[in-house]
């Protein structure tokens, strides 16, 4: 990426941002490049005071937007230890996109480079650091991650930097994607760039790393396998509590058709054990077959004098009453035949 960066800033354009989602071989990291090039630097030193930055445009990596910060006099008007040199940072500036109001945007975890370029484009210079190492942005990181010593001001001024009297900074970036649940990190798909989200989705640009209240990893595997191959899982994977998870979060996604099979899925194993959450559940989401299938088991001989003996029954009452009552309708009128 750097080399064609130059060779491009070679070919006349001036102002110059890149990005590359990985492949399929590797789905997990975003790439960028940004060009910075800072005219009449002299001028800008001389007007610029300690501990003030000269910064860029913002330029969007991975799903966040990035600034290159750069300070002509030492970031630390007081730091002696560093006057002599200039001091160069990347920080995340904001989030490029948002999933509705479902979605907080965790930290950022980037790797990157800072260069300088000279007037043909070529890489006349290096920061010191490993662009190996992974640094993690967030809102505590202040000024973000960079070097404080990255060029001596006399370097600067002796090499081929500064011809016109402009300084090209090139910032290389590469951040790493997923999604964070209950500290488990999910791969997004690969079409996750290219395909439709759902409705109740709004999601722009690459994606990165995201924080998702309230679900846990294998159901967010399931929901991204679902919204991006329109495939659920096989019926011997969704057992009792993992047809439950899934199908209230497809309720939330306003995803109907995982939702009924989730809801079918449910239906081939109530039993007396689990027949009074199947009830509730299906009364907070709207599931018709999931109630009908509760309502058939609950009208059987004896079956909702057992559930009334139970210490569910008191939240099946606050939470079922209407459908409690079909039930006893329909064995008083079944008595009556």
């Amino acid at each position: 990426m750097s080399a064609l960066m130059a060779a491009l800033r070679a070919a006349g354009r001036k102002q110059l941002s890149a990005s590359t989602l990985s492949g399929p071989n590797c789905p997990t990291k975003a790439t960028g490049s940004h060009v910075f090039r800072i005219s009449d630097y002299s001028q800008v030193r001389d007007n610029v005071g300690n501990g003030t930055a000269v910064q860029s445009s913002t330029f969007a990596v991975g799903g966040h937007d990035w600034q290159i910060r750069c300070y002509p006099n030492h970031p630390n008007g007081e730091d002696k230890e560093n006057e002599d040199w200039i001091s160069v940072y990347l920080r995340r500036h904001a989030t490029a996109w948002g999933w509705a109001n479902f979605i907080k945007p965790a930290n950022a975890t980037a790797k990157f480079e800072m260069s300088i370029l000279d007037q043909d484009g070529k890489l006349v210079h290096r920061g010191g650091g490993s662009k190996d190492q992974r640094c993690v942005f967030s809102s505590s990181t202040g000024m973000g991650w960079g070097y404080r010593k990255f060029i001596k001001h006399a370097d600067l001024q002796e090499g081929k930097h500064l011809k016109g009297d402009s300084l090209t900074l090139l910032c290389d970036v590469t951040v790493d994607l997923g999604l964070e649940f209950d500290g488990a990190t999910v791969p997004v798909p690969e079409t996750a760039a290219v395909a439709p989200p759902p409705p109740s989705f709004e999601l722009r640009g690459d994606t990165a790393e995201l924080r998702i209240d309230d679900m846990d990893a294998n159901v967010c595997k399931a929901l991204l396998q679902f919204i991006y191959t329109d495939s659920a899982p096989e019926m011997d994977q969704l057992d009792q509590a993992m047809a439950e998870r899934l199908l209230a979060a497809a309720d939330t996604y306003k995803l109907e058709k995982l939702k009924k099979i989730c809801e079918e899925a449910l239906c081939k194993n109530i039993n007396m054990g689990s027949v009074a959450a199947n009830l509730m559940l299906a009364e907070r989401h709207g599931c018709p077959l999931l109630k009908e299938a509760c309502l058939q088991l609950l009208c059987a001989p004896g079956n909702l004098e057992a559930v009334m003996a139970t210490d569910d029954y008191e939240q099946l009452l606050a939470e079922c009453a209407s459908a409690l009552l079909e039930v006893v309708v329909k064995k008083i009128a079944g008595q009556q035949q």
